[in-house]
């Protein structure tokens, strides 16, 4: 539940680092949060070839000081600049590890950052985003789009978990104003399929008619609907797959439906393989354009 919730913003004082910036201090607004914002800066402490004895050479500790002052101050411009009310750090070390370590040290309910894309070089924050989805143990929104978010979509492969997803959609959708929706993708329907027996739906084989077809998406659409708890107006949409790179077809739909920001669930360890319905989630990642908030395991 975000009631009083703690955001970790990270950012590189990039563009993007600005809108997740903003998208915090939204957030933090309408749900009586806190934002600290941290800055990992990877400036080389230990610098071995500078030393003709093949000893560690340990920067200066004035030289040190001197370039994280100068950080702190752009740091307190950058959040000065986006309107932030938040505490903030400047530490030296490596993003992907130390991101998680702040985030359970400061209790953090969720992780914000930006992201333009794959990072060119190690030092941008794109370099480490992969990895921190698939590894934080809170709630990682990744911020490729300004506000408003007009609508936000539910990423829902049916599960013992779907009603954690769903009402995690529902609130982020009520705290930012948006119009809500669940988008369900399937492969098959034949009694095989675990999710529709659990949801109480048989179908002998897959060789059904175009009528039976219609009657199990309106079922699906249904039962979806129905793990809408708040008083939202919510559009459920339930198709079948029918591009083996699944991770298009939901981007078309998504388009469609011109969807802002999408909430889906990490299902494994391994990067975003498994998140959805396929292996095609890693790829959406890429893809999608709007903003992206991916639930642990």
């Amino acid at each position: 539940m975000l009631n009083h919730p703690r955001i970790l913003v990270c950012t590189d004082f990039s563009e993007y680092s600005d809108l997740a910036l903003l998208m915090a201090e939204e957030l933090r607004k309408k749900s009586h949060g806190s934002v600290h914002v941290l800055h990992l800066s990877e400036f080389p402490l230990d610098w071995d070839w500078l030393h003709d004895e093949g000893d560690s050479y340990y920067m200066d500790d004035k030289l040190k000081n001197i370039i994280e002052m100068d950080i702190k101050k752009k740091l307190e411009r950058q959040i000065k600049q986006c309107g932030v009310e938040a505490t903030s750090q400047v530490i030296s070390g490596y993003p992907f590890t130390y991101i998680n370590d702040l985030a359970k040290e400061k209790k953090s309910d969720v992780i914000v950052l930006g992201y333009k894309g794959r990072a060119q070089t190690p030092l941008a924050i794109g370099g480490v985003v992969e990895k921190l989805v698939s590894t934080s143990k809170v709630p990682v929104l990744v911020v490729k789009k300004s506000l408003p978010i007009e609508k936000m979509t539910v990423l829902v492969d049916p599960n013992y978990k779907m009603d954690r997803l769903i009402n995690t959609g529902e609130e982020y959708a009520s705290l930012l104003s948006s119009k809500f929706g669940i988008l369900s993708l399937w492969k098959d329907v034949s009694e095989l399929n675990p999710d529709l027996s659990k949801m109480g739906i048989h179908y002998v084989d897959s060789n059904i008619t175009a009528e039976q077809k219609k009657d199990l998406l309106h079922k699906i659409s249904a039962i979806l609907k129905s793990h809408v708890a708040r008083q939202l107006e919510c559009d459920v949409r339930v198709e079948f797959a029918t591009d083996k790179k699944m991770a298009y077809q939901i981007m078309n739909l998504l388009n469609e439906d011109t969807t802002d920001m999408i909430v889906m669930e990490r299902h494994q360890k391994k990067i975003l393989e498994r998140i959805f319905i396929g292996s095609e989630a890693r790829r959406l990642l890429e893809l999608f354009q709007g903003n992206l908030l991916v639930l642990p395991v």
